[in-house]
């Protein structure tokens, strides 16, 4: 239900969430170079983050929608931060910015349930945690 509620709806999902990345320079620096925003980067993070939207609705919660959260924190991550684009912008997305993330996304989607017929409560199934990594001993971003 919340999935037909969004779908339709994602790029203004979007756009109020990427105001709130690109209002927060802390945020936006993740996307950036030398200090410089990588539009075409922000284009294609945008376009999956979409996708990740409409899935977190309406997909089954089995193996492989875990190895597919596990693979998006990855890429949080200096295991494989800018390899999917193969951009070069910071190496990591730190993990406590992440974790900090987690309540504006979920404050804000209520307001385009509204629109329709969707549930009046919502946690995303998978919240943004972190777990070590026993390589380098920094955390590595996991959704779960």
């Amino acid at each position: 239900m919340a999935g037909a509620v969004l779908d339709g709806q994602t790029d203004a999902v979007l756009d109020l969430w990427y105001g709130y990345v690109g209002g927060n320079e802390h945020l936006l620096h993740y996307f950036t170079k030398g200090g410089q925003p990588n539009m075409d980067y922000l284009g294609a993070v945008r376009a999956r983050f979409g996708q990740w939207i409409l899935d977190l609705c309406n997909r089954s919660y089995d193996q492989d929608w875990l190895n597919y959260q596990h693979e998006i924190a990855l890429r949080h991550h200096s295991t494989k931060k800018n390899q999917t684009d193969g951009v070069d912008t910071v190496p990591i997305i730190h993990a406590r910015y992440l974790v900090a993330f987690i309540y504006p996304i979920t404050a804000t989607i209520k307001g385009f349930w509204a629109k329709g017929q969707a549930p009046t409560k919502w946690t995303p199934c998978t919240m943004l945690g972190s777990r070590p990594d026993p390589d380098d001993f920094a955390l590595v971003p996991a959704l779960f």
